[in-house]
C-alpha cells in the first residue's frame, strides 16, 4: 500500500512541471499572435514607409498600439494608437526621420520588432555668388565634422573627385540638425556632380545617402 502511495505522489510531482509550463506556453502563443511588417525597410529622406500587420481576434473597437525606439534610445515609446479593421488587420504610415525599430502591442500580446533604416538629407547646390558649391547634411543627429564625397559622373558611373568636411553648423529647427560646408571644384561646364555620404560617416543612425545631381 505504501508503495502505491509513493508512486502516486511521484506521478503528481512529475506532472507539476508540465502544469507550470502551460501558462508560459500560452503566453508565448499569445505573443506570437500579433504581427508587424514594414515596407520598405530602407528609405531615403522624406520617402514614405508603411507599417502593417494583424492582431487576430481584435475588432474595430479594440486599440492596437505601435511603439517606436529611435536610434540612440534605450526605450520604446508610443508612436501611434489605431483601431484595426474587421479581422484584426491594421496599417499606418511610418516615419521618424532616423533609423527606428517598431513593435505592435495589443492587450498582453507584443509582436516581434521591425527596423526601418533611414537615409540622411544630403543637399548640393551651386553658390549664387562667389562661385563654388554648398553641401549640407541634415538629420536628427549632428553630422558636424563628418565628411562627404563629391562625385563626378563619367559615363555610367560616379567617381569621387573631392572629400569635404562639414565644419559649419547651419540653422536648425531644434529637431533636425544641419551641418554644412562650402568648397570650390574646377570641372568642365555641364559636368554632373553629386554629394555622397558614405555608410561609415552616416552610421550608426543613418545609411549611406546621396544628393540629387547638379550641373556645374
Amino acid at each position: 500500500m505504501r508503495i502505491r502511495v509513493a508512486l502516486a505522489a511521484l506521478g503528481l510531482l512529475a506532472a507539476v512541471p508540465s502544469a507550470l509550463a502551460l501558462p508560459a506556453e500560452s503566453k508565448v502563443a499569445a505573443q506570437a499572435r500579433i504581427t508587424i511588417f514594414a515596407r520598405p525597410t530602407v528609405v531615403a529622406w522624406a520617402e514614405p514607409a508603411t507599417l502593417y500587420g494583424a492582431a487576430p481576434g481584435a475588432g474595430h473597437d479594440d486599440l492596437v498600439t505601435i511603439e517606436v525606439r529611435e536610434c540612440g534610445s534605450n526605450f520604446f515609446r508610443t508612436f501611434v494608437e489605431l483601431h484595426p479593421s474587421t479581422g484584426g488587420g491594421w496599417t499606418t504610415p511610418a516615419g521618424s526621420a532616423i533609423t527606428s525599430t517598431y513593435r505592435a502591442t495589443w492587450r498582453s500580446s507584443t509582436s516581434a520588432t521591425v527596423t526601418i533604416r533611414q537615409g540622411a538629407n544630403v543637399g548640393l547646390e551651386r553658390r549664387r555668388s562667389g562661385g563654388g558649391f554648398n553641401v549640407a547634411v541634415s538629420g536628427k543627429r549632428s553630422f558636424w565634422r563628418r565628411t562627404v564625397e563629391i562625385q563626378r559622373r563619367r559615363g555610367g558611373s560616379w567617381r569621387t573627385v573631392k572629400t569635404v568636411r562639414l565644419t559649419d553648423s547651419a540653422s536648425s529647427t531644434g529637431v533636425v540638425s544641419v551641418s554644412a560646408a562650402t568648397f570650390r571644384l574646377a570641372v568642365p561646364k555641364g559636368t554632373f556632380l553629386r554629394a555622397f555620404l558614405p555608410a561609415r560617416q552616416a552610421a550608426p543612425c543613418y545609411v549611406a545617402s546621396t544628393s540629387r545631381p547638379v550641373r556645374a
